[in-house]
């Protein structure tokens, strides 16, 4: 039976890209497996039943976006293999599909349901900015040598508030920023203070 083992094994012959990325595809195309296996009540062995291309169709979730992440993960096993070359540029046409799809959506500027419901305004935000700001101004954290671990996390809060509200607009710029105290980052040696 083709289960993640199988699958991870297949996706880094098939993608040298970075582990976060091979993850994904992994998971994308777990999922089609086990949808497949479940509507078809069968235990696919490999990769042969990606052949039955009408069958995979229909058991795609019906959200475009999610909808081209299992299709992408498809592309990437089944690109240059002889065998399944028909296939391959069909699901190719799909994606093309899709993304037009996905384009014309973006074009419109409308959220999705899911998105109103979890979105914050751009005015709240920069409320909750503020209040944080007037925080950190009412507990003189500024002045203080030394915060309690409360004390931190407000200033904290509202540095990466900051970061994201004040400047030009980023994507992810700062996910993998560590914090360090200044003693610390005093000590260590310049190649080790960029990283």
């Amino acid at each position: 039976m083709l289960d993640e083992v199988k699958i991870t094994e297949i996706i880094k012959r098939h993608h040298g890209g970075k582990a976060n990325t091979r993850k994904t595809y992994t998971t994308s195309l777990l999922k089609i497996v086990n949808l497949y296996n479940t509507k078809y009540k069968k235990k696919v062995g490999n990769l042969s039943f990606l052949k039955k291309y009408d069958r995979i169709v229909e058991i795609l979730p019906s959200k475009v976006t999610t909808k081209r992440n299992y299709i992408t993960a498809i592309l990437v096993v089944l690109r240059r293999k002889k065998r399944y070359e028909e296939v391959y540029e069909k699901y190719k046409i799909l994606i093309h599909q899709l993304n037009k799809q996905y384009d014309e959506w973006l074009k419109k500027h409308q959220k999705t349901e899911v998105q109103r419901l979890n979105w914050v305004s751009w005015e709240k935000l920069h409320k909750v900015r503020q209040e944080l700001k007037q925080l950190v101004r009412d507990r003189y954290l500024l002045q203080k040598k030394e915060l309690t671990n409360r004390e931190f996390g407000i200033l904290q809060d509202l540095v990466i508030a900051s970061l994201y509200l004040l400047a030009t607009p980023r994507r992810c710029e700062y996910a993998d920023t560590k914090i360090v105290k200044a003693v610390i980052f005093n000590k260590m040696e310049d190649e080790k203070r960029q990283e």
